[in-house]
């Protein structure tokens, strides 16, 4: 569409008089105005985050559509290579317990084929993603280090690993902490004993193992009780369910936000009867949003 000033040189020209033509290098620059909508929801997560309020949980399911490494994936293929046919449902540590048990090579040829195939496939991009942005702490049940390799990669603030629900936060300093609350697939924690790295079912079942789980979601719960929220991103079945126990108290209802997973409405509906806050917001497409509304 033609500007009001050359419409004017136009006739100018068309009626004999000299044009006087428009100088666009003396207007100013237009400014562009903000395009960005935000529900309340998010515009209420981005004030806790820039606060210092808002902890992460990052959750093993996999997206919708995308080719995520995950357990489950190992665990069958674990299965196919034992010539064993994988038990119906979806509990990797069944399989896995399983092929232990007809390999029988032991817990550190485990170890050694879980690490090989995390090393062996890219690290999903959310990861990356989750580093750039001043969460209070970040749970996760992955054993995989892709989030530390994205803080050690990223020119954001360093992480620090806890796998001991006893570990002394005061010397942290400016580290993010990484609570794993199922251990660490990594070098420096490969000899873990299997309450501390449970791989098998029989390891997630164990007592003691139990007991340290519950010990960090004790420590996740007390940030409820204090006023703090909890944003968990692609979370299992079973993860829902810790969930869903950390809301049980009347003071924590309400601060828990969980998104990155095809709920139905009839499934929104639920989650919010349990006392959860649903997202239809994609992680990417919300940390687009965190991210404008913290520069603004």
């Amino acid at each position: 569409m033609l500007s009001a000033a050359l419409i004017c040189a136009e006739l100018d020209e068309l009626a004999g008089r000299e044009p006087c033509r428009p100088n666009f290098d003396d207007e100013k620059p237009i400014k562009p105005q903000p395009t960005l909508q935000t529900t309340a929801q998010q515009r209420h997560l981005a004030a806790q985050l820039n606060l210092g309020n808002l902890i992460l949980f990052i959750g093993s399911a996999k997206p919708p559509g995308t080719d995520w490494p995950t357990l489950d994936a190992l665990a069958r293929q674990l299965m196919q290579e034992a010539d064993y046919d994988s038990p119906p449902g979806d509990n990797p540590g069944e399989m896995l317990a399983i092929y232990g048990d007809e390999v029988g090579l032991g817990r550190e040829h485990l170890i050694d084929k879980l690490i090989q195939y995390f090393e062996s496939h890219p690290p999903p991009p959310l990861f990356e993603q989750v580093t750039a942005f001043p969460w209070r702490a970040v749970y996760t049940t992955n054993q995989h280090t892709y989030l530390e390799q994205a803080f050690e990669k990223g020119e954001q603030a360093q992480c620090e690993v806890i796998v001991s629900p006893t570990q002394r936060m005061d010397a942290l300093a400016d580290k993010m902490p990484i609570y794993k609350i199922c251990g660490c697939l990594s070098q420096e924690h490969r000899h873990d004993p299997p309450t501390t790295l449970p791989i098998t079912d029989y390891d997630h079942r164990d007592a003691k193992t139990q007991a340290r789980i519950k010990r960090f979601v004790d420590r996740l719960e007390q940030d409820l009780v204090a006023g703090k929220s909890l944003l968990v991103l692609h979370p299992s079945e079973m993860e829902l369910d810790m969930a869903h126990r950390w809301c049980q108290s009347a003071k924590g209802k309400g601060l828990i936000w969980i998104t990155g997973t095809n709920f139905s409405e009839e499934d929104q509906d639920y989650y919010r009867h349990l006392g959860f806050r649903v997202l239809p917001d994609d992680p990417p497409d919300l940390f687009s949003v965190f991210s404008e509304l913290l520069q603004s």
